[in-house]
């Protein structure tokens, strides 16, 4: 048996209480009793907008979007044409690992490589417990139906590039199979420069990835279309810039958060987390919206995220001193260390078990 106990994350906010793993995990507001650690209990974060198969990638130097990314000719996709397979799981598999640790449970990748690029993340994913949230895209920048449905078939929906980077044909083909299948639709959108969301809104996307060039009007457009915003701070900043966070707010745009391209960064959401409060000046409030809330509605998550008493959860134990208030959580420059992560029944890290 194990047990942690501190402030834990319900539906009515923080409370005093007990989380305790046996058979099962048992969650007591106000219990007390020993324990293995004890410090803030949270859900475990769920990582809106991953690119999990360039992990392999060192970058050297800096450089734009342009040469890094975009296809079909950005460093990244040239990398993956000549990297084996082995290399793109392993770099994987690596990446993976390190979400997990770092209270992740639930990721959202776009998944480059069409069906092949399923299967490597299916391979890098055997033996964790994490839940993928999969959005697959063709494996080139030609459309072919057969195996978009394959895709389909296989995927929770369709993650593109921006819609720039495609032709008509090629987005009225996969918008047409995604929303037939029931499938999600998302682009990435104006991270880089501003682009007319008339043409973008008419494919209808669940949600977009960025918006840093994104203006007021744009984001009541986004709230008028109820399409929530990705962000991914950590991955803006290596590019110079920061997600205009309190704008979309504002506007009344629901907003999440991604760590984005794993060549740039850790999959680490209390990394992510830390820098857009410090840069985005942001309450924790609004903090755990976009942690818990906003990912329900981008991953289709029916059941409600916060610890309840009597519900067993995935959760997470964060070093915290009992003389500071959980408003203070994510604002220091020094992320406040991960004391342990449970999942189902089992201990995936447990700093004073030494796992």
């Amino acid at each position: 048996m194990a047990a942690f106990k501190g402030l834990v994350l319900t539906e009515q906010g923080f409370q005093k209480g007990r989380v305790v793993i046996d058979d099962a995990v048992s969650i007591e507001i106000g219990g007390s009793g020993k324990a293995d650690a004890q410090g803030l209990i949270l859900p475990c974060f769920r990582n809106c907008h991953t690119h999990l198969g360039d992990a392999f990638i060192e970058l050297e130097g800096r450089h734009t979007v342009e040469e890094l990314v975009a296809p079909p000719n950005g460093l990244k996709h040239r990398m993956l044409e000549q990297a084996s397979d082995e290399v793109i799981v392993k770099g994987m598999k690596t990446a993976l690992e390190e979400m997990l640790h770092t209270g992740t449970s639930v990721f959202c990748d776009f998944r480059e490589g069409g069906v092949k690029g399923l299967d490597l993340l299916d391979r890098a994913l055997e033996g964790l417990p994490l839940d993928a949230h999969v959005l697959g895209r063709p494996p080139g920048m030609v459309v072919d139906q057969t195996e978009l449905a394959d895709i389909l078939e296989r995927c929770e929906g369709l993650g593109i590039s921006s819609v720039a980077d495609w032709d008509e044909e090629a987005l009225e083909i996969m918008y047409g199979l995604a929303k037939r299948s029931g499938k999600q639709l998302a682009f990435h959108c104006s991270e880089v420069v501003r682009e007319e969301l008339e043409t973008v809104v008419s494919y209808e996307p669940d949600f977009l990835i960025h918006m840093t060039m994104g203006t007021k009007e744009d984001f009541m457009v986004l709230a008028d279309n109820d399409m929530p915003v990705v962000v991914c701070p950590g991955s803006n900043l290596y590019f110079g810039t920061k997600p205009p966070v309190r704008k979309m707010l504002d506007a009344g745009v629901k907003v999440a958060v991604g760590s984005d391209n794993a060549m740039l960064r850790k999959p680490d959401m209390i990394e992510e987390l830390g820098l857009l409060r410090r840069t985005c000046g942001l309450d924790l409030g609004g903090m755990l919206h976009m942690c818990y809330d906003t990912p329900r509605k981008l991953l289709n998550e029916k059941d409600n995220i916060a610890l309840k008493e009597g519900h067993s959860s995935d959760f997470l134990v964060l070093e915290w001193k009992e003389d500071k208030g959980p408003e203070e959580l994510f604002a220091s420059d020094v992320p406040p260390r991960v004391m342990a992560v449970v999942l189902g029944t089992r201990i995936w890290r447990n700093e004073n078990a030494g796992i």
